[in-house]
């Protein structure tokens, strides 16, 4: 013992004391952190253990003293962001963690306004995070909250999050790449954060889903939903899975309506998941969510392999009030986590089918769903996303290389295990993206064009009875078939015949085929069945059920072509098409819980066509085109409502109009990519209708769709919210007449084109823009208590030859719009123009042009508010107003005249649009010159 420890004889007293007292101090800080979160609270999940607890305080306390803490300035590096706050209010956010954590501090944010738009400011300050992770360590996670109209990059809130995992790009990567496949998620970034000049380390800067993330990613705002039940309060007797029950999810934003009216599209999509599921069921489905985006989706989750969306926290349900779809934004999947991989006890192997609730069960139980993934998986490799990836992880690795070298507060222990881990995370990452090409675009090409493979997909031709067998055995959904006969033939109609329980149920394809001299086309999606196999190993059970695909038989009738012979069959899949492998026989498969999900689309020739005169009671939901004659009149019973969603034909004529008729409610839909025209029709007395899912405030909603509207006139009860609604929409409005209602047409999120527009009486706005691009020419626009023409919310517009008269205010351009007026006279309007910001989402005002113009105003000609500009250019204002007015702030005169015409050539040049509307102005340029003055009715 001597022989050993007889070193520390010849150590002078000093070193041996301060030992002694680091190691006391390191002893009582671990001991006393163990007994803090491991022992007086129930902490199980964060699965401390006092011996790990010591090992990584230690290597830390060493990482401190020797760790290089100097950045290579010239390299690139990641954006700093420094925190200050008094240490009094950290340590009250420290007190009892994690509920003191949730308080609300003031603090002080500093970072490049390069990199931000935000340099230096007060902002508020909380901890954040639901477990240990964030908040039990050193280092931890944090909420930040700007001032409003001081955002950073866009933001007022955001998080500063722990990576979760030692390679520090999964939550960020996967929320980079969600973005660029079109999904709703939220602004992420690596960063370095400091907190009172101690440097904390990397941190992924992460947005916080509310309206502000709607807004910037151009949706119509609405309810977001947070389904959360992870360390929330319980009830005894209540199923803590989200699925089960509304009350479990929370509102995050729009919480303007009543409560009983708020849960109502969420009510309406557990409905649709309870119980057995059944074809409405199913149906009724995908008419509730943006399935589109919800496949996608899916195709990220099989991407990152994240099980991390499950049935008890990590959701995010955006409501569109508009199109009335849910559309999902992606939260914390935590992308290729250790977790996830294949070698690791949870996880048995690659999982293709992401199937962890009921939803996800409900998706893969749609024909609907499996048709919209397979695009999505094609348009990813073929847009070139997973290169677009693969190119930014090379970006970003090395810089994570030199700036966790001299983080002291990483997640893993030292500087090699971050790397290794980073390169751990790297090869899944890569790994994952080259599986997905194989399972969706390498394998079924090799199964269409190598006769070995070509057992994805077979067939049985039955003799004589015009029938035909497919044998369907594939994860990727088949685009369609085409039958080659030996002679020419005539279609009558293809019949698709699903066999389940025993049962046949019988579906006419209706416009999904075609017949072209021997060969018949059937556009239709077709996909295996679904099954689910559980495999426990006593893990992780929830994560170890597998959904597979099991053979599946479609028959089909093709009714006309009698005893000819079938020469080939090709099945088809994106760009491949191959012939498929014949057999003498295929036994009837059961098609057990795979449904439609959709209507097949009547053929044109088959489409219903309305006359005479109709009553609408209740909620009528039409899936077929429809053609409604001249004379035609429609009458609404109180509170009913009609949608078209595959398109309206309502041509009149000016003798024989098309009458829609309500008695102060009822409210006509056009929703969906099909066309629809309305031409010589009459809205009267209709103010909007009630359903399951909300109400809709309006005589005519066109929501998603291209329509029409020409020589048409509406009348609506002044109650009514708008006359008319648009929503991510192409409308073209000719020669229309609007009356009454509050807002006269208001339009979200669309292309909008009015032409002798003229619109009177309402009791707030005529033309209400909210990111909208709109040409206003040869319209009239009176008597509006508000606004004649409202341009909000990042809108673009062009006004040219119309009048705004007898308004409060004539035109107004707000929070990052862009409108120009030309040849338009704005008369006797409280105030003839103002700019200005009212919404801090946008932190910038309005900029207008008015261009050779008439501008009078009962009281103010031009008002221009901060952060915002007005330029008049010669235009005609009364006598007196630019010498009244020459010092008001943000507002150019420019050879103003205040003579009758103000057109001297010397100023042509002065006419020249603002750049970012010069697009629409050359786009209308050939309607504006023909123009010659605007007319009312």
């Amino acid at each position: 013992m001597k022989r050993h420890f007889g070193f520390l004889a010849k150590l002078s007293v000093a070193p041996c004391l301060a030992l002694t007292a680091w190691t006391a101090s390191w002893s009582i800080d671990v001991a006393s952190h163990f007994r803090r979160f491991a022992i007086e609270r129930d902490l199980s999940l964060s699965s401390l253990r006092l011996g790990t607890l010591a090992r990584e305080d230690l290597i830390l306390r060493f990482d401190e003293l020797f760790a290089s803490t100097s950045r290579t300035e010239a390299a690139p590096r990641l954006p700093t962001i420094e925190l200050e706050a008094k240490s009094s209010d950290f340590r009250s956010l420290d007190a009892h963690l994690p509920d003191s954590g949730q308080h609300w501090i003031d603090a002080r944010l500093r970072c490049d306004e390069a990199d931000w738009g935000f340099e230096d400011g007060s902002v508020e300050l909380r901890y954040r995070g639901d477990t240990y992770i964030h908040w039990g360590g050193r280092k931890k996670s944090f909420r930040i909250q700007t001032p409003k109209g001081r955002l950073l990059d866009g933001m007022r809130k955001f998080n500063l999050v722990v990576p979760k995992g030692g390679d520090a790009l999964c939550n960020h990567m996967t929320a980079w790449l969600a973005s660029r496949m079109g999904l709703l998620a939220p602004k992420t970034a690596l960063v370095r954060v400091g907190c009172n000049g101690e440097d904390l380390g990397i941190y992924i800067l992460t947005e916080q889903p509310d309206e502000t993330l709607l807004r910037s990613q151009r949706r119509t705002p609405g309810p977001i939903y947070s389904g959360e039940t992870w360390f929330r309060d319980t009830w005894s007797g209540v199923v803590q899975t989200l699925f089960a029950h509304s009350g479990l999810w929370s509102q995050m934003e729009k919480r303007d309506t009543e409560p009983d009216d708020r849960r109502k599209p969420l009510d309406v999509l557990l409905e649709c998941l309870a119980g057995l599921r059944d074809e409405a069921r199913t149906r009724r489905l995908i008419e509730l969510i943006d399935v589109d985006a919800f496949a996608r989706l899916a195709f990220l989750e099989e991407l990152t392999q994240s099980t991390h969306l499950d049935a008890h926290h990590n959701w995010r349900l955006a409501w569109n009030e508009s199109t009335r779809r849910f559309e999902p934004i992606v939260w914390d999947l935590v992308g290729w986590h250790e977790q996830w991989r294949p070698s690791t006890k949870r996880r048995r192997g690659r999982f293709v089918h992401a199937a962890w609730t009921p939803l996800h069960d409900a998706l893969l139980s749609s024909i609907a769903f499996h048709r919209s993934r397979a695009k999505v998986a094609r348009s990813f490799f073929d847009e070139g996303l997973d290169r677009v990836f693969l190119d930014e992880l090379g970006r970003l690795a090395p810089i994570l290389d030199r700036e966790s070298r001299s983080d002291t507060s990483r997640v893993d222990l030292t500087h090699s295990h971050a790397i290794a881990a980073r390169e751990s995370w790297l090869a899944f990452a890569t790994e994952s993206i080259r599986a997905a090409r194989q399972t969706w675009i390498d394998a079924p090409r090799e199964a269409l064009t190598n006769s070995v493979h070509a057992c994805s997909m077979t067939y049985a031709a039955s003799t004589g009875d015009e029938s035909i067998r497919l044998l369907v055995d594939s994860d990727v959904a088949f685009d369609g078939v085409s039958i080659r006969y030996s002679d020419p033939v005539r279609v009558d109609s293809v019949q698709l015949i699903l066999t389940r329980d025993g049962v046949s149920t019988e579906y006419d394809l209706g416009e999904q085929w075609s017949c072209d001299g021997d060969r018949v086309q059937i556009d239709f999606p077709f996909v295996s069945a679904m099954e689910r196999r559980f495999g426990f190993d006593g893990v992780d059970p929830v994560r170890n059920r597998e959904v597979t695909k099991r053979p599946t038989t479609y028959s089909l009738r093709i009714v006309g072509v009698g005893s000819q012979q079938i020469i080939e069959v090709a099945a088809h899949q994106g760009e491949e098409r191959a012939p498929i492998a014949a057999l003498a026989t295929i036994p009837e498969r059961d098609f057990g819980d795979l449904w439609l999900g959709f209507s097949p689309r009547s053929r044109p020739a088959r489409a219903p066509r309305w006359t005479g005169t109709r009553s609408i009671t209740g909620h009528v939901v039409l899936k077929d085109r429809i053609a409604i004659a001249a004379g035609t009149k429609l009458v609404f019973t109180r509170g009913a409502s009609l949608t078209f969603e595959q398109g309206v034909h309502a041509h009149g004529t000016e003798d024989a109009p098309i009458r829609f008729e309500g008695s102060g409610t009822g409210v006509v839909v056009v929703r969906g990519v099909h066309d629809a025209a309305f031409e010589h029709c009459t809205f009267e007395g209709l103010g909007g209708s009630t359903d399951a899912l909300g109400t809709l405030q309006a005589s005519l909603c066109l929501f998603g769709t291209n329509a029409v509207v020409e020589h048409c006139e509406f009348t609506s009860p002044r109650a009514v919210e708008d006359v008319i609604h648009v929503a991510h929409a192409n409308v073209e409005f000719d020669h229309v007449l609007v009356t009454g209602g509050i807002d006269g047409i208001d339009c979200d999120v669309s292309r909008v084109r009015f032409h002798d527009v003229h619109v009177h009486a309402c009791d707030g706005d005529g033309i209400d823009l909210m990111d909208s691009q709109a040409f206003v020419s040869k319209c009239v626009i009176e008597r509006c208590a508000d606004k004649a023409v409202s341009v909000g919310e990042r809108s673009r517009t062009l006004v040219s030859e119309s009048m705004l008269t007898d308004s409060d205010i004539g035109i107004e351009v707000k929070d990052g719009s862009l409108a120009r007026v030309q040849h338009t006279n704005i008369s006797n309007c409280r105030t003839g123009v103002r700019a200005s910001e009212k919404n801090w989402r946008y932190e910038q005002g309005g900029r207008a042009e008015c261009v050779r113009s008439v501008l009078e105003a009962r009281d103010t000609i031009v008002e221009c508010a901060l952060r915002s500009t007005v330029q008049v250019l010669d235009c005609r204002v009364p006598p007196g107003t630019v010498e009244r007015s020459p010092a008001l702030s943000g507002v150019e005169w420019t050879a103003s005249d205040n003579s009758a015409t103000a057109r001297s050539s010397r100023h042509d040049g002065a006419a020249t649009p603002m750049p970012e509307l010069q697009g629409l102005v050359r786009k209308n340029e050939a309607v504006v010159h023909e123009h010659r003055g605007p007319r009312g009715r």
